[in-house]
């Protein structure tokens, strides 16, 4: 397979990384051995590394229809990817030579375009994504429609602008309808996973824990008191609810990196002082 950027520099994700992801966070206890396999074939085909919320998997329900007109519920799975991680491999190829995404119109009408321009190319890439395609009913899409809408654009617009390299990745889940992003669960998972828990070092100073567009700098501070790998999953789900520039996804993603080495340092500091 051509044009597959590695997930970070020297870093290769291997299906024991898939499996060790899976284990630690119970996801492998919820999925059926087809959906493991398939989860990892992909993370591995794109290298993409899901303890950076670059790939995550979501099983679900849907109706189909019987060859006799009838109707029946079927267990699928979702393969997602964050915008961000279109944004980041973009940078990565070198040939990106500037985007940006504007939104136009009113209501329902509403448009959001985005410019890509590559160096190797003489006139830019432009991508038209209609919110009347893509809005659902839920929170998200309610309060934030117009950060909703770039997203989708941001990940259709990279995708198109480079699809030797990305045309084939995973959707962003703000592509998905619903009913594809609502999780199923196998009846007695052999673990339970652990809580979805938001510490207070992910809150500001009103007790929010939502982050903010071009608070990069308070984010960073935040990210800074994360004490263990939960916090950093918890914080990469906050950041997908926001757009970043390249440089910010970079910086945080090097200090996490910078974090988890830590951490890993004072485990063995302690292993071998037993």
């Amino acid at each position: 397979m051509t044009g597959i950027v590695k997930s970070e520099q020297n870093e290769i994700i291997t299906p024991e990384k898939i499996s060790e992801y899976m284990n630690v966070f119970g996801i492998a206890a919820n999925l059926t051995d087809i959906e493991k396999r398939q989860f990892t074939e992909i993370a591995t085909a794109y290298q993409l590394n899901p303890f950076k919320r670059e790939i995550y998997c979501i099983p679900y329900m849907s109706n189909v229809q019987k060859p006799d007109g009838t109707w029946e519920k079927e267990r699928k799975l979702s393969i997602i990817t964050g915008y961000e991680t279109y944004l980041k491999r973009a940078e990565r190829l070198g040939r990106l030579n500037g985007w940006n995404v504007q939104v136009a119109g009113d209501g329902d009408k509403r448009v959001a375009r985005i410019t890509i321009h590559r160096k190797d190319w003489e006139h830019p890439f432009t991508h038209d994504v209609h919110l009347s395609e893509y809005k659902e009913n839920n929170k998200m899409w309610k309060e934030k429609p117009m950060t909703m809408l770039k997203k989708v654009a941001m990940a259709q617009g990279f995708r198109l602008a480079f699809p030797d390299e990305m045309g084939g990745l995973p959707y962003a889940e703000e592509e998905l309808p619903d009913t594809m992003t609502k999780e199923t669960k196998l009846p007695e998972p052999s673990s339970p996973p652990p809580p979805d828990v938001t510490p207070d070092a992910l809150k500001n100073n009103k007790g929010e824990i939502e982050l903010e567009n071009g608070d990069h700098k308070e984010t960073m501070k935040r990210l800074g008191k994360c004490r263990n790998e939960i916090h950093i999953q918890t914080f990469l789900k906050l950041r997908e609810k926001r757009i970043w520039t390249g440089e910010e996804l970079k910086e945080q993603d090097n200090f996490i990196s910078i974090l988890r080495d830590q951490w890993k340092a004072e485990a063995d500091a302690a292993k071998n002082m037993k």
